[in-house]
């Protein structure tokens, strides 16, 4: 009868291996999950249609994040980034996009704004839009 001799891998070449096979199978090609964003990711559209107390502006909500959006819209605010602490619109529920009449502005002033989505962990704010309204 043959005997069987017994393979031996060197400890740092089993490390090796262990962590080239763990790592391996990561995350490479998968889109986010709610893990890796739990809040919304939003892109705020180009303000449009802007007069002396009124524009329009709006979002598009490219990932909802672990939850339903319970609430979206636009902040605004004058010489700083806003929050949905400052003025805001509702504008209902759900992923996609969407358009805010922002009314109540102040003539020949600069403004902020950002599109937000709310769910159940959290708001997502897109990037900050400067316009201006007119004379």
């Amino acid at each position: 009868m043959r005997k069987m001799r017994k393979l031996w891998i060197s400890p740092s070449l089993f490390t090796f291996l262990f962590f080239l096979l763990m790592f391996s199978c990561g995350k490479e090609g998968k889109q986010l999950d709610e893990e890796d964003n739990p809040v919304p990711t939003v892109i705020a559209q180009a303000v449009t249609s802007i007069t002396s107390t009124s524009a329009i502006g709006g979002g598009v909500i490219i990932n909802a994040g672990t939850d339903d959006i319970i609430a979206r819209g636009v902040c605004w605010c004058i010489g700083q980034t806003p929050t949905i602490s400052n003025s805001k619109t509702s504008d209902g529920t759900g992923s996609g996009s969407y358009f805010s009449n922002i009314t109540g502005l102040l003539p020949n002033t600069s403004y902020n704004l950002r599109a937000y989505a709310t769910n159940d962990l959290g708001t997502g704010y897109s990037n900050v839009v400067t316009f201006k309204t007119t004379n």
